[in-house]
């Protein structure tokens, strides 16, 4: 359809308000969650004269149905343990072969924000969302769910959608046609009474009775099967896996093909060899797989492929801090689609519904934090009449998920009745910390210094190691840490020893087990006392856009002390990341080796600036990567692409490779960044499917400019000096809108080398000063003088060193981003 409103859900609604108009029934009681779904799709009807397909025909419109799964409670609960114990049967909290297992945080947060998100922007109507959540999630439950929900309810063009979160597991099946000889499974809430784990050949067989009904299935596991211990400074984090079952189940059941080669989409946490990771810290506890897809879901134009918001979700992974690279496993025809399915015929926008207004004109409105509202969000009424004077709301207070306050800051608050549906037209994004760091609880005193120079001078020499002074090159085996009491010395989270203040060398390599290759010793050490106090982070810092929480586990980034060349030297490092990894990041793995050497002690304070410049060219990357503009309503269809000068061919983001995992030996799809090299040319251009401009555009303003890993910007487009010429693309001749459109040619990459990320803004107003974009090294203060333009101050703050209390912009701009890998060009041959 072209130019018209489509609102979320409308299309899977109007069957309900179809069928009460046709048996006459004027007074049919409803819920008030249908409210919202009649009220939505009356609009609809309102503003279309003709509906789209099988809306309008005999045949019932496609239903969307959701079975969510969350389990955070594995332990047996004190009830529990009693009723086994008046049973006379003991409480197994150990399966055969199969160590304890811990519970987790944000496993229920993700079904209610994924429901919450279903509903506003992707067309789930309540009452076809089915939740099981802890004790619920039982293995009988979640079949039955399946059975009843998915596969009996389901009808040809249906959409069935599955989402786990939870530990996952193995169990060893000597008879499986895999070549490590086991299945993965999903663990189910009463796995602790010995309940046996789903393993996923059963759900082969249920998925595969979901698309013998004809119905669209997509399904979504943040869950680990294997995975193995972190790489690079060795940071312990929550993670959704569980122990492998060790007694064979020998089981050679035939339960069918594989779901995915019959149209199936499936979509995984994290790689065989890698962890689910959870993360809590500055937010409520999520997955960071599923918060990393709610992000992007929340976002993106709503038919946007299910290849490109998999590639997203995985850069924004990365973004965030965390190794895991997620699994994509579908036909292509399949990956080509939306996430699930014909997502392009709802629309694009956020629309939230009224459900009840107080007598002193309080507005309560169905959705919350789950539809991305946030306190001083503006929305404005959706009314057939166009000549009819629409009412204005601000959001006062978001209560949860799916609830939020509002006030009438425009119109008449009578105007406004239960059930009629407003849409977000200002932004407001709550803020958040830049960078979050953590420092060492220990400190070094300065009469300690010198004796640990000492000490990591006699470890360098000795032949029972190898001396690590950087974990970003080389993982260590172990870690060697003061605690500002004593010398600790671990093996990933196995403490192996404590020594006193003046260890002797022999006793620690005493301490370290040998067998096989040389243990890899990185002796990781705490600030000094002085530079601890030189540092000014935090809430209560000049510097209080980086974070410094309490925990590592919660940190983007740790402080990590080293000794190289015989000098204490401190940096800013990733967890559980190495320079030299498959996957490139984003983000840098740790910044500069900073050198001291105690003498003056201005030498400290000197230390401390420069560390907390680096932390600040680290955060302006991350948070320009994570940056959530408003939902994209698709108006604007143009993507941003690279082209290569050579051959033409163009780089649109990050790629998919099918690869074997050596671990499992099955084929899945995982992500790859694209290489350009610094002898190589290319052009910034912007293109559209043909398709997406026949159902009409929006020109907007255009800004592109590129990201460095160390925090440095230059502006693309439009060029210095240019300002704003005119909105992209040109108003439409005969000929129609053009599907590419060339902004700057004869570029090529330069130092420094590495991860460069290219972003592209667009907006239906245009940005006063566009050099707002360019920006070299860590800015301390305002630019100043931009009241007049919400967008420009918005992107101001990006990157600041002082945290906003609120960043706020109208609803009709976004963002887009392209991460290349740049190398130094090839040296030329003598």
């Amino acid at each position: 359809m072209k130019n018209c409103l489509k609102l979320v859900s409308a299309m899977f609604a109007l069957r309900l308000v179809l069928v009460a108009a046709s048996a006459g029934e004027t007074n049919v009681p409803v819920s008030r969650s249908e409210i919202t779904q009649q009220a939505i799709a009356r609009s609809w009807l309102a503003t279309n004269t003709v509906a789209a397909g099988r809306t309008r025909g005999d045949a019932a419109p496609p239903v969307r149905r959701a079975l969510l799964v969350g389990i955070n409670t594995y332990e047996p609960t004190a009830e529990e343990r009693q009723k086994q114990a008046a049973a006379a049967k003991p409480v197994k909290s150990k399966k055969p072969g199969r160590g304890n297992f811990q519970d987790l945080d944000g496993c229920v947060n993700d079904v209610e924000e994924m429901r919450a998100l279903l509903i506003a922007r992707f067309g789930f109507k309540p009452g076809e969302i089915l939740m099981l959540t802890n004790r619920q999630a039982t293995r009988e439950a979640i079949f039955d769910g399946i059975d009843r929900h998915l596969i009996q309810a389901s009808r040809s063009n249906d959409v069935a959608f599955f989402f786990y979160a939870g530990h996952g597991s193995q169990v060893v099946n000597s008879k499986s046609d895999e070549p490590d000889k086991r299945d993965e499974t999903i663990v189910p809430a009463d796995s602790w009474a010995g309940v046996p784990d789903i393993r996923d050949k059963e759900l082969r067989r249920v998925f595969n009775a979901v698309l013998d009904k004809g119905a669209l299935l997509t399904a979504i596991f943040d869950s680990c099967h294997s995975g193995s211990t972190a790489r690079g400074n060795a940071v312990e984090r929550r993670v959704r896996r569980a122990d492998t079952i060790l007694t064979d189940i020998a089981d050679a059941t035939n339960y069918g093909p594989s779901p995915e080669e019959r149209g199936a989409l499936i979509l995984s946490a994290a790689q065989d060899d890698q962890l689910a990771e959870e993360q809590g810290a500055g937010s409520v506890p999520h997955g960071a797989f599923t918060a990393a897809l709610l992000r992007m879901l929340r976002v993106s134009p709503i038919g946007r492929t299910a290849a490109d918001i998999f590639l997203s979700v995985s850069t924004a992974l990365q973004a965030a801090g965390h190794m895991q690279v997620p699994v994509l496993s579908g036909t292509e025809t399949r990956r080509r689609m939306g996430l699930f399915g014909g997502d392009e015929e709802l629309s694009g926008g956020v629309a939230v519904a009224v459900l009840a207004v107080g007598a002193d004109g309080e507005i309560n409105l169905q959705g919350g934090r789950g539809a991305g509202l946030n306190a001083g969000c503006q929305l404005r009424q959706t009314v057939a009449d166009t000549n009819a004077p629409a009412v204005g709301l601000q959001v006062t207070r978001v209560d949860g998920l799916m609830a939020a306050q509002a006030k009438v800051i425009e119109g008449d608050a009578k105007n406004v009745h239960a059930g009629d549906v407003f849409i977000v037209s200002r932004w407001v994004i709550a803020p958040e910390a830049m960078l979050r760091v953590w420092l060492p609880l220990g400190s070094l005193t300065p009469d300690q210094v010198q004796p640990a120079l000492k000490l990591a001078a006699a470890l360098r020499t000795s032949n029972a190691i190898e001396w690590i002074d950087d974990p970003t090159q080389i993982s260590p085996t172990h870690f060697l840490g003061w605690d500002g009491n004593r010398w600790l010395l671990s093996a990933g989270n196995q403490q192996l020893a404590r020594f006193d203040e003046k260890p002797d060398v022999a006793q620690i390599l005493k301490a370290i087990p040998v067998s096989g290759a040389r243990p890899k010793l990185f002796m990781s050490l705490p600030p000094t006392a002085e530079l601890k106090a030189a540092l000014t982070l935090g809430r209560s810092a000049a510097n209080d856009a980086i974070e410094v929480v309490q925990q590592p586990a919660d940190a983007n980034y740790v402080l990590v002390g080293t000794v190289r060349g015989g000098a204490l030297r401190y940096a800013w490092v990733l967890p559980n990341a190495q320079a030299n990894a498959n996957d490139p990041l984003p983000l840098p793995v740790r910044t500069y080796w900073f050198p001291t050497n105690n003498e003056p002690a201005v030498s400290w304070t000197v230390v401390a600036h420069q560390l907390e410049d680096s932390a600040l060219r680290v955060g302006r990357v991350k948070a320009w990567l994570t940056l959530e503009s408003p939902a994209d309503d698709g108006r604007f269809p143009y993507r941003l692409a690279l082209k290569r000068t050579a051959t033409g061919n163009l780089i649109k983001g990050d790629e998919l490779k099918l690869e074997t995992s050596g671990e499992t030996g099955r084929k899945q799809m995982r992500r790859i960044l694209p290489v350009l090299k610094g002898d190589e040319f290319f052009s910034v251009v912007i293109q559209a499917e043909a398709e997406t401009l026949n159902r009409g555009v929006e020109p907007r303003y255009v800004y592109v400019f590129t990201l460095d890993s160390d925090g440095v910007s230059q502006l693309i487009w439009p060029s210095r000096g240019q300002g704003n010429s005119q909105r992209l693309p040109a108003p439409a001749d005969n000929n129609g809108y053009p599907k590419t459109i060339s902004l700057a040619e004869g570029i090529s990459s330069g130092e420094p080398y590495g991860v460069d990320t290219y972003v592209m803004l667009t907006s239906l107003t245009a940005i006063p000063d566009a050099t707002v974009l360019e920006f070299r090294g860590v800015r301390s203060r305002s630019r100043g003088g931009m009241d007049f333009n919400p967008l420009q101050n918005l992107l101001e703050s990006v990157g600041n060193p002082k945290r906003a209390p609120k960043m706020e912009a109208p609803a009709d701009w976004s963002i887009q981003r392209i991460t290349v890998l740049s190398v130094a060009p090839a040296p030329l041959k003598p």
